[in-house]
């Protein structure tokens, strides 16, 4: 019987990570098809393996809960290393919650191949697949390793049309996953990102735009710019700030704590701009002999409290 036919008795809830495997697993698994039951310890996982393991989040638990009712339904996918280990391709959150559980073994598909770059698209194809959140990091992360593997084995593929083309690597890795060129380009450059500026835009406390603009700043410029905008002031960089602060580096000018001061303190263009649509549509409903600043606030402060003491409301709250 199939594993798609347990479908009908596993909670609604249950992540698909638990009973769906990829096309590219199921291509490889008819070298191999044959379930092992191996021992947890000899289960190996990369030092550079993208995808986390998140275990205060809800599809964690759900998956927790699946194992520890009806065991794990979708085998881990796994590649020798070694004379007696396995390298964990696809199942690295199975592989930990299994341990939680004290599960002695875990069954595995042993894919038969050591080619890197198959297998970190594997990897990546699984997780993109079926993980419900998947952190702008492990995207990083995972594309690059992926990229790098592609092209240390110098991998290129063509396309059939009149004029065969040779793809790019980016492009490649784009097809992969269903992203543009552009997107891959975009994550791979998160990279260059520092631990805590990377964190920022997990936790979504730094937009990609801006945070993209700082990734082709120095190490100890991010530093700063971390400390000066995060930890001793509350400033939200933009893409137009952090943009200027690129141009000083390209430019070879310097980058102290008094330009990033300067810089982050600058009100933002949008806000300035949204501001003077409101006061030009008040100044129109303002009589004409209320002219100056002085003149138009005063008028405004009375009306405000007119419209309070006589028991006002405004509708749009």
């Amino acid at each position: 019987m199939s594993k798609f036919g347990l479908a009908d008795k596993i909670k609604p809830k249950v992540s698909m990570d638990e009973f769906f495997s990829t096309q590219e697993m199921r291509d490889q698994n008819s070298i191999s098809n044959k379930v092992h039951q191996i021992e947890i310890t000899k289960l190996l996982i990369d030092v550079d393996y993208a995808w986390t393991v998140r275990e205060e989040s809800e599809e964690y638990a759900e998956i927790l809960e699946s194992i520890r009712e009806i065991g794990i339904i979708s085998p881990l996918t796994v590649v020798a290393a070694g004379e007696d280990g396995y390298r964990v391709v696809s199942g690295r959150r199975r592989k930990v919650i299994a341990e939680q559980l004290g599960l002695i073994t875990v069954p595995c598909i042993i894919i038969d191949t050591d080619d890197e770059y198959l297998i970190q698209k594997i990897r990546n194809d699984s997780n993109l697949k079926t993980r419900r959140e998947i952190l702008p990091s492990e995207k990083a992360k995972a594309y690059k390793l992926e990229l790098e593997a592609l092209k240390h084995q110098g991998k290129r593929i063509s396309t059939s049309s009149q004029v065969e083309t040779k793809l790019r690597t980016d492009e490649i890795i784009a097809q992969n996953h269903g992203d543009t060129r552009a997107q891959v380009d975009r994550y791979i450059r998160l990279n260059n990102l520092i631990p805590e500026l990377l964190d920022l835009v997990d936790e979504k406390s730094l937009k990609m735009r801006p945070a993209l603009e700082l990734s082709f700043l120095p190490d100890d410029t991010q530093r700063k710019v971390y400390k000066q905008a995060f930890i001793e002031n509350d400033y939200k960089p933009t893409y137009d700030m952090c943009h200027q602060l690129r141009e000083r580096e390209e430019k070879q000018q310097p980058i102290d704590d008094a330009h990033i001061g300067m810089i982050m303190e600058q009100p933002d263009e949008n806000k300035i701009h949204k501001n003077m649509k409101v006061t030009l549509r008040i100044r129109k409903m303002l009589p004409s002999g209320v002219r100056n600043t002085v003149q138009q606030e005063e008028y405004i402060i009375q009306a405000i409290k007119f419209f309070q003491e006589h028991g006002g409301e405004y509708e749009g709250l």
